[in-house]
């Protein structure tokens, strides 16, 4: 057999070479249609990368690829149906109603529960179960999707974190966007955000003036745990990014209910009326409509001159409001903050003369009204001594007195114990009230007997600083020294006028209606009234920098 020719080899060789290579061009132009695919990577997605995958499309000789990322929505847990669980209870426990698979969570616990959504039915877990949707093995920070992030934060939050599974293709990914976006409403998305303390320094919609076509503004906001930014694609919209800080939160935020979610907005739903206070224009309406002019243009020249006191509303507010309002637990101590509340500066309902009227203790430049609103307190207390949570009640009073009556209140946090004890005190205060308002108005709904006593609340206290004023001024006195004695003749005349408007009613009940109320009120500031605690003496940080319209809000955001 002879052997081959060399030019023959050589030719072989170089042509298998060139053949390789032509393989490789066309391999490489194959693969290059999926160039996409690396921004679906665990790098970029962690555990969500398993969803990634490419499809070969042959009429068009190419690779299209294809993303899974969540939809991610907010609700509050709801209530125990069967009483073990209720709004006046820190929620610990799972309290979903739908079908729970074998991998849900059946005992107590704290924080998120996240509920995936399938097509075979709803998964339950909760962050310490490490879902596969939670994975952040693999990622790199500077490629990583910030809805990742987003998702596990809500971890700190005792929330409700709806799932479903969105899958896109990258064909049809806007220009500018290189990573996956998920999807949130923006009621959720605020929701988080104000849980985690953001301002935020530039509007939410609206188009902007601006010369060269109207862009719609994007949002920019900051906070201790994270800082958000997003950017506006034209004919697409604002694309959110979220950082959080190196400072991961200690404290366990929760909401009670949709009505405490709504609180945070500056939204207040008494039962009998809706109050709104992020702005004095909205107070100014909320007072009008349960008050009168004069008295509604007061409480407006107040908010806007006094950094949002609302005399006579803020009361109205501490005596029916929900009584748990969003807070932050710092986890294994007792102490709290109230993240979003009604507080604005000091009402009559802060006042330590109010207090110490409540216990029956002596207070400056005391008048009959004053000896006479003191009994009041004594004989309704009295009413209640059968009660198994009279002790608490007589403490939770004693402990706002005090605390109240110290030059400290404003700097130090009210102890979390001390919180809860009111908070129980509430509950029975809130359960003896329709007792109560059988009493005093029969026949009529209870919600028409509490805007009556709405209404004269903030047409009465609205003028507290000119009618405190006009008494020291002979005595050249402070007026602060003045509120005790001017509150009780207020509510000694406002127990009169309710005579007038149910005359039906009982004395007794008049009398136990007023000062069930005002001690709800107290105690109300007491469970929510903490500071924030990076403060300052400016207590309207309590108060979301967003308008309460925000709320009702479910319009798409993306996240990148």
């Amino acid at each position: 057999m002879s052997s081959p020719d060399p030019l023959s080899l050589v030719a072989l060789i170089v042509s298998l070479v060139a053949l390789i290579l032509t393989l490789l061009q066309v391999a490489q132009q194959f693969v290059a249609t999926a160039s996409d695919y690396r921004h679906c990577s665990q790098r970029t997605l962690g555990g969500w990368h398993k969803r990634s995958r490419r499809q070969f499309i042959w009429n068009e000789l190419r690779f299209e690829v294809h993303f899974t990322v969540p939809i991610i929505r907010v609700s509050i847990p709801p209530s125990d149906s069967t009483g073990g669980e209720d709004i006046y209870t820190v929620p610990t426990t799972s309290t979903v109603t739908e079908k729970k698979s074998p991998s849900a969570l059946e005992s107590s616990t704290s924080g998120a529960q996240y509920i995936l959504h399938t097509p075979e039915g709803n998964e339950i877990y909760t962050s310490s179960q490490t879902p596969w949707f939670l994975d952040l093995k693999g990622t790199r920070i500077e490629a990583k999707c910030t809805w990742l992030s987003v998702l596990n934060d809500t971890a700190i939050a005792n929330l409700q974190i709806g799932i479903d599974e969105l899958t896109l293709s990258y064909d049809f990914m806007p220009d500018g966007i290189k990573k996956p976006l998920a999807q949130m409403d923006r009621k959720s998305f605020l929701t988080l955000m104000s849980l985690f303390q953001v301002s935020w320094q530039e509007g939410w919609g609206g188009e902007k003036a601006e010369s060269g076509g109207g862009k719609k503004s994007t949002p920019t906001g900051a906070g201790p745990y994270c800082e958000v930014t997003s950017r506006y694609l034209a004919n697409f919209g604002p694309v959110i990014s979220y950082q959080p800080s190196n400072f991961l939160p200690t404290r366990r935020f929760y909401i009670a209910s949709e009505k405490a979610r709504s609180a945070m907005f500056s939204r207040f739903d008494l039962g009998f009326h809706v109050v709104f206070i992020h702005t004095a224009e909205e107070a100014y309406r909320s007072a009008l409509a349960l008050a009168d002019e004069s008295a509604a243009s007061t409480v407006r020249d107040y908010y806007d001159a006094n950094n949002g006191w609302l005399p006579g509303l803020a009361e109205v507010i501490g005596c029916f409001a929900e009584p748990e309002m969003p807070k932050a637990i710092e986890h294994g101590l007792d102490s709290f903050i109230s993240i979003f509340s009604a507080r604005s500066i000091d009402c009559t309902l802060h006042d330590p003369p109010l207090a110490q009227l409540l216990v029956g203790e002596e207070i400056k430049n005391s008048t009959s009204n004053s000896k006479t609103f003191a009994e009041w307190t004594m004989d309704y207390t009295s009413s209640l001594k059968d009660e198994v949570r009279f002790p608490k009640l007589q403490a939770a009073l004693k402990f706002a007195c005090r605390y109240y009556g110290t030059e400290t209140h404003r700097r130090e946090p009210i102890p979390w114990s001390e919180s809860r004890r009111s908070l129980d005190v509430i509950k029975l205060l809130d359960e003896k009230l329709s007792v109560l308002c059988q009493f005093l108005a029969p026949g009529q709904s209870a919600f028409s007997v509490h805007r009556e006593f709405a209404q004269l609340q903030i047409r009465f206290l609205s003028t507290l600083f000119d009618d405190t004023t006009a008494l020291a001024q002979p005595s050249r006195g402070f007026w602060v020294d003045f509120i005790g004695a001017v509150v009780a003749e207020k509510y000694v005349e406002i127990c009169s006028i309710l005579q007038e408007r149910f005359p039906e009613s009982k004395e007794a009940a008049r009398r136990g209606y007023v000062i069930n109320r005002l001690m709800r009120g107290v105690l109300w500031h007491v469970h929510n009234g903490n500071h924030p605690s990076n403060g300052g003496d400016d207590e309207r940080l309590l108060e979301c920098s967003l308008s309460s319209l925000w709320l009702s809000d479910s319009s798409t955001l993306w996240i990148d």
